[in-house]
C-alpha cells in the first residue's frame, strides 16, 4: 500500500519529502543521484556508532539499519582507504600482541609482530574493494555502488582539475 502522500503526488499533488531538503535528482543517472545523496547525508550530521558497535562493525558484524547511510559514507569517504586500515588493524592487533608474549629473543618477537601486522594490512588494502563492497551490501545496498560512487567524484575531480589545468595552463 502507497503512502498517502505517494497517491497524493500520482494525482498531481506536491511531490512527498525525503528529508533530504530541495535535492534536485531529476534528469540525472542513478550513480549521479547517489553520488548527491551521499554528498548531502555527508553534510548532515549522520549517526555514528559507538564504540562497542563499531568493533562489533569492524571484525564484520552488522549494524542496525539506521546505521546504514554511516555504512556507505564510511565506504565512500575520501579517506575510506585509511579507515579500511583501521577496521583490519583492530583484529591484527590481538594477533600481534600474542606473538610479543611468546618466548624468544625481543627482536624476533618484535619483528614477527610487525611483519604480521605489514602483511595483514597489505592483505587488507589488495582485497579492499571487494571487502567494503560487501560490506555495504550486507547493510542492504546494492553490491558495487559504493565503487560507482567513489568512480563517479572521481571522475567530477578529474574534470575540475582539468578545468584548472586548461585555464592556468592552456589560456
Amino acid at each position: 500500500m502507497d503512502a498517502p502522500g505517494a497517491a497524493r503526488h500520482r494525482i498531481g499533488g506536491r511531490p512527498p519529502r525525503s528529508g533530504l531538503g530541495d535535492v534536485a535528482l531529476t534528469g540525472r543517472s542513478r550513480v549521479s543521484q547517489l553520488v548527491i545523496l551521499v554528498g548531502v547525508m555527508a553534510s548532515e550530521e549522520t549517526a555514528r556508532p559507538g564504540p562497542i558497535r563499531w568493533l562489533r562493525y569492524s571484525v564484520g558484524g552488522r549494524l542496525p539499519a539506521e546505521l546504514a547511510p554511516w555504512v556507505l559514507k564510511d565506504a565512500t569517504s575520501r579517506a575510506w582507504r585509511w579507515r579500511l586500515a583501521a577496521r583490519n588493524f583492530v583484529y591484527l592487533l590481538p594477533l600481534a600482541s600474542v606473538w610479543l608474549l611468546l618466548p624468544g629473543p625481543l627482536g624476533l618477537r618484535l619483528s614477527l609482530s610487525l611483519m604480521a601486522l605489514v602483511v595483514g594490512v597489505f592483505y587488507s588494502q589488495a582485497y579492499g574493494d571487494e571487502s567494503v563492497e560487501l560490506r555495504v551490501a550486507k547493510h542492504g545496498f546494492a553490491y558495487g555502488q559504493a565503487r560507482a560512487i567513489r568512480r563517479e567524484r572521481a571522475i567530477a575531480a578529474d574534470a575540475a582539475n582539468r578545468e584548472v589545468y586548461e585555464a592556468i595552463y592552456r589560456s
